[in-house]
């Protein structure tokens, strides 16, 4: 680990969005929420790009935009640096700021990255500055047929909250729901 450096996410940063971006794109990791979670004012050109005969009535985009201004926040994060290239992020957002948790929207490890821990590694940064910001722990959200995440986030410290009904977009824009669980780290204070 001693050549990986780890620095904070700057929302103001191109080149910090923009890795991003590419790395989930690569692996097909959530691309489409991650870019709408870190370019918000660019989803609906991006939806648009992406699913051409997708329209948008005026109150389909405003209630999407509502929708989409609701569930994102001030973002939060860490990236995992080696020789000068992203291989990996957590990034967190603060939109449920009134109970003082964060909720950790995605954590990534490039898979050549993974068990080493760097994602225990990441865990442990961002617990470390949830504490000096005074937020009371993390929450997070995956569906229930990623085993992988879960036993991470079980291996990690998280506690299982509820396991319910995630609301989604297929590729129509339409509605769907898919069993997620909802974990939470509670910050030792």
């Amino acid at each position: 680990m001693s050549n990986i450096k780890v620095i904070e996410y700057d929302e103001n940063n191109t080149y910090h969005k923009d890795s991003i971006i590419e790395l989930s794109e690569t692996f097909n990791f959530y691309k489409d929420d991650i870019y709408a979670n870190i370019y918000p004012e660019k989803t609906i050109e991006y939806i648009k790009h992406k699913f051409p005969n997708v329209v948008f009535t005026n109150s389909k985009k405003n209630e999407f935009l509502s929708m989409l201004k609701s569930s994102t926040g001030k973002v939060y994060g860490y990236l995992l640096i080696d020789n000068n290239k992203i291989v990996g992020f957590v990034l967190l957002s603060d939109y449920q700021n009134f109970i003082r948790y964060l909720e950790m929207t995605f954590i990534f490890i490039h898979p050549d990255y993974r068990n080493k821990g760097y994602g225990k590694l990441m865990i442990k940064i961002i617990s470390h500055f949830c504490n000096k910001l005074n937020y009371n722990g993390i929450t997070v959200g995956c569906y229930t047929d990623n085993k992988e995440a879960i036993k991470f986030y079980l291996k990690n410290g998280f506690l299982l909250e509820c396991i319910k009904p995630r609301m989604l977009y297929d590729d129509n824009l339409n509605e769907t729901y898919k069993k997620a669980m909802y974990l939470i780290y509670n910050i030792q204070k």
